[in-house]
Formats: structure tokens, C-alpha cells, sequence
């Protein structure tokens, strides 16, 4: 058993991740591909990859080249295995990027609300069943050894493709500790009816309807360019258009504007679920290039 030692320090620099690191989740989803048994929520996807490499060149050509490193516990990102990567990611997760940032955005939600009603303790809380929290020690099954911060906290990167958490060694950015998100917890908490979540693209507009929904947790002007991959002046101005409607309300934090549901902007949003849309460029946190975590 990990043990991760956590002094009053620590507590206080505990924080999360806006989004996943594209790096560890196109490592941890190709650990998922050449898996012969994994968990069966990821087999239609890793059918559909499995199958899409005998038409797609680009994609055969970087799973044989990351072949020779599969068994390497952490990515590799130097020489020709970093274009690899990126080619890999790019045909095998940026097709159904949507769908699983909305599952990170709802993990995040989670969070975010265990912390508001039980601080730092209920949050780590949370990460239960793959860490377990015995106030000061977050207590990891996946290997054994004793970690001590020293003061640095821990920053918590969900992860899609994690199937158990993984602490990732210090870099710029101190301790990282990738946790898997609940896949089980739905979207939004409407039905699943997808005619009513097209029904809302149809009426707000597709990136529009994705701003919706990428605030139920709230976010800056600045994370919603970033996380939709678009100027930051246009997501002003879908904030600006969703404000006017009375679905979103705005306040500065410091130098930031933080945008977030009204009442009436979530009862719409709950209308219904999250479609299988393939939104290029919404993880644009992609850098393989670094040290090995590619943590950013």
C-alpha cells in the first residue's frame, strides 16, 4: 500500500485539475487497447479502434512504433514516440472528446461539491474506492512505499482511461495524483433521451449548447476558450448572448470573469443528456512534448 503523508501544509495546496492531461490519457487508453481483458465499458471503444487501424495508416504506424514502449510505466514522449502519440491520440480519443469531457466536467461538479460542504477532508474523501483517506494519510492499493510532500500539496487530474489512481513524481508543478472518474454518473440529470439534448443544439446552436453545459460547474471566460478550443472574444460573446437570456450569470474574480447557471439556464440544461457528438479539439491541453508526465 502508497501511503501519502499530508501535513497542515499540504492540505491547504490541494487542488484540481481544470481538465485531464492528454498525454497520461492517451497512455493510459493505449494500456486499455492492447489489454486482451479489461473492464466492458471500454470494449465498444476499443473494438471500434481495434478496427479503424486496417483503413487508417496513420494510426497503424504509431501503434507499431509505441509497441516498443507499451510496457514503460509512465508515457514516453522523446524521439519518434511523441509524433506517435499524437498521431495515436488524435485517431483513437479526439473523436469522442465531447462525450468524455462532459463526464470530466460532471466528476469535476462532484468535487467541487464535496468540498464546499466538507472541505479538504470530504474531498479526498471522495476518491474512494482506489484511495482511501485516514486523515493525514491518502492510502493508495496499487503499490507500497511511504510519500511525504513537504509542504507542496497535490494537484487531482481526473482521468477517463484510469482505472485506478496514479501518483505521478514532481515536476514544475509539484505532486500530481491521476484518479479515475466515475463513469456510472450521468451527464446531467435529466433523462436520456438524446432528441431532447439535439433539441436543445437545434434551438441554442451546437457550440452554444456545449457552453451550457461546460457551466454547470462553472468556468471562466478563458477556460471555456481553452476547453472549446476557440477564440476567447467568441466565448465572451456566447456568455454574453447566454446572460442576456437570463441562463448564465457573470461575476469578476480578481482579473477573471466566472460564468454559471442561473436557476432557469440548469433547468434547461437537465432537459436531457449529453449526445455522442465527435467535437475536434476540445482537450487543448494536448502537449506531448516535456518530461515524461507531460503534466502541465
Amino acid at each position: 500500500m502508497l501511503r501519502i503523508h499530508f501535513t497542515g501544509e499540504d492540505l491547504g495546496q490541494v487542488r484540481i485539475a481544470g481538465e485531464a492531461d492528454a498525454c497520461w490519457e492517451a497512455w493510459l487508453s493505449l494500456r486499455l487497447l492492447r489489454a486482451r481483458a479489461g473492464p466492458s465499458l471500454f470494449e465498444p471503444w476499443r473494438r471500434r479502434v481495434l478496427a479503424q487501424r486496417v483503413s487508417d495508416r496513420s494510426l497503424a504506424a504509431a501503434l507499431r512504433v509505441l509497441a516498443a514502449v507499451s510496457d514503460a510505466p509512465e508515457p514516453v514522449v522523446s524521439g519518434p514516440y511523441e509524433r506517435a502519440l499524437s498521431d495515436y491520440y488524435d485517431a483513437a480519443i479526439a473523436p469522442y472528446h465531447e462525450h468524455v469531457l462532459m463526464r470530466l466536467d460532471a466528476d469535476r461538479a462532484v468535487r467541487a461539491r464535496a468540498f464546499l460542504d466538507g472541505g479538504v477532508d470530504a474531498l479526498l474523501a471522495s476518491l474512494r474506492p482506489g484511495a482511501v483517506w485516514r486523515s493525514p494519510v491518502l492510502e493508495l492499493a496499487a503499490k507500497s512505499g511511504e510519500v511525504r510532500l513537504g509542504g507542496r500539496g497535490v494537484r487531482l487530474i481526473p482521468s477517463y482511461f484510469c482505472l485506478a489512481p496514479i501518483l505521478v513524481p514532481a515536476n514544475g508543478c509539484g505532486p500530481a495524483l491521476l484518479y479515475p472518474v466515475d463513469r456510472t454518473v450521468p451527464c446531467c440529470t435529466g433523462g436520456t433521451n438524446g432528441r431532447a439534448s439535439a433539441a436543445l443544439a437545434a434551438l441554442l446552436g451546437r457550440t452554444r449548447a456545449l457552453v451550457l453545459r461546460m457551466l454547470e460547474s462553472g468556468a471562466s471566460t478563458s477556460e471555456l476558450a481553452q476547453r472549446l478550443n476557440i477564440a476567447p472574444a467568441s466565448a465572451s460573446e456566447h456568455a454574453r448572448v447566454l446572460r442576456e437570456a437570463g441562463l448564465v450569470t457573470s461575476h469578476r474574480v480578481s482579473r477573471a470573469v466566472l460564468h454559471t447557471l442561473t436557476p432557469l439556464g440548469r433547468s434547461l440544461l437537465e432537459g436531457g443528456c449529453q449526445p455522442p457528438y465527435a467535437v475536434q479539439g476540445v482537450f487543448t491541453a494536448k502537449s506531448f512534448a516535456g518530461s515524461a508526465g507531460g503534466l502541465s
